[in-house]
């Protein structure tokens, strides 16, 4: 199981690659968690006001890779405590949701698959291991010829929700970030048992059997 979060980078970069030898390149891309991601509005139209290059996005502002015990293993198994103390005090990226356009998307995702073919057993057995890596291709600049967008949960358009304490919404149940502005993604739903609820609720899953089901 632990191998999807290593592996996983090298399918994307590769799919890309082949959509683009075959002419079928997009204009921007958006990679991210499946199972606690929702979509509240069109993520892409950020990039119109902002320009081209790599987002990335930021956790609780209030918390540094050092300071938090799970993202402080990472990259400790992964590039040793010197690296760690390196870049321990920067803030958390979370590698669930990159945005960017496609040259920005194809060099990011070349960069972190190269980085699994050289890190250790220790590193690829920890479940959620490429985030350390993504910090660490981020924080040390191995991302070439690409600008980078470090976008801030507080201020920014999608919302991490792990670690912050705070949860702020609208009169219609809306996600917001600290400007009252609605994110256009909300990731790690699964944090709060009320967002969760609210949900599934509201986008019910259809039952596996539900085709077979008679009127």
């Amino acid at each position: 199981m632990t191998a999807i979060y290593s592996q996983r980078w090298t399918i994307f970069s590769s799919y890309l690659q082949t959509l683009q030898n075959e002419g079928k390149a997009f204009d921007n891309v958006f990679i991210c968690d499946v199972s606690d991601t929702v979509f509240q509005a069109n993520v892409f139209k950020h990039m119109n006001t902002m320009g081209d290059g790599l987002y990335v996005f930021l956790e609780d502002i209030h918390f540094r890779i050092s300071e938090q015990k799970i993202n402080a293993n990472w990259i400790k198994a992964c590039y040793g405590q010197q690296m760690l103390q390196q870049i321990g005090n920067k803030s958390i990226s979370c590698s669930g949701t990159v945005l960017g356009s496609w040259p920005a998307i194809i060099t990011y995702l070349s960069a972190m698959a190269a980085q699994f073919l050289t890190r250790s057993r220790a590193c690829l057995r920890i479940v959620g291991n490429d985030q350390g890596v993504h910090n660490f291709i981020i924080y040390n600049g191995l991302i070439p010829d690409t600008k980078i967008y470090l976008m801030p949960h507080e201020t920014g358009f999608v919302g991490t929700l792990a670690l912050p304490k705070w949860l702020k919404r609208n009169k219609f149940g809306y996600i917001l970030n600290s400007r009252s502005e609605i994110y256009a993604v909300v990731h790690q739903i699964n944090r709060s048992p009320q967002l969760l609820a609210q949900f599934n609720r509201v986008y019910q899953t259809l039952p596996d059997d539900v085709l077979n089901r008679k009127a």
